[in-house]
């Protein structure tokens, strides 16, 4: 796993305490996920499901101290990385403001830096909606979901153009096409008796 965003917090740091906690009680929880998995197929023979895994793990002090989206995430991730899937923790500022089809710069938020200004081409007009600076419309929901993209695969969006060479937005998306079989009718059995008979 790969962590996106990195701070170094002093230890006198009143944060600190509270990160260093919740850190020490996520190792805990997995090191108990590990366990109950390891129990379950040595002993009862059989391979715990995401949910029966949540069932068990439940109980556990150390998933009752952690928040409950922190401990599903554990979880999560820990079931993921099992079957191979790949778990990148992204750092998501900005990516709700920053337009998509603009491809616009996908700052990284200061904490330390109130008075931080960026200015984006698009505007959020209404939940659900997106204006791109050029009038384009876009769900909000896909256009922060492909910033996040960007974050990840900061090319995911990019394709050389064939006659200038200039980068213009790709897709990964495969668009749907409507494909028509034309339903023929099969032949009756008083044609087929009938061309017999002959």
């Amino acid at each position: 796993m790969r962590l996106v965003e990195q701070h170094v917090i002093d230890r006198r740091d009143p944060r600190y305490a509270i990160i260093d906690e919740a850190a020490f009680k996520s190792k805990n929880l997995y090191n108990a996920a590990l366990y109950e998995i390891r129990q379950a197929f040595i002993h009862e023979g059989k391979y715990l499901n995401y949910n029966e895994m949540q069932r068990r793990m439940q109980l556990h002090e150390a998933y009752k101290a952690l928040p409950a989206k922190v401990s599903q995430q554990i979880l999560l991730t820990y079931k993921a990385q099992l079957v191979g899937i790949r778990v990148e923790i992204v750092e998501e500022s900005y990516t709700s403001k920053a337009s998509l089809l603009d491809l616009d710069l996908l700052p990284v938020r200061d904490p330390y830096n109130k008075n931080e200004k960026h200015t984006f081409s698009g505007k959020r007009v209404m939940r659900g909606l997106y204006h791109a600076s050029d009038g384009r419309k876009i769900n909000a929901d896909v256009n922060g979901a492909g910033n996040i993209i960007r974050k990840v695969a900061p090319d995911a969006f990019w394709a050389k153009g064939v006659e200038d060479g200039k980068g213009v937005l790709a897709s990964l998306v495969v668009h749907p096409v409507r494909i028509v079989v034309p339903l023929t009718k099969p032949e009756s059995k008083r044609k087929v008796a009938k061309a017999s008979d002959q």
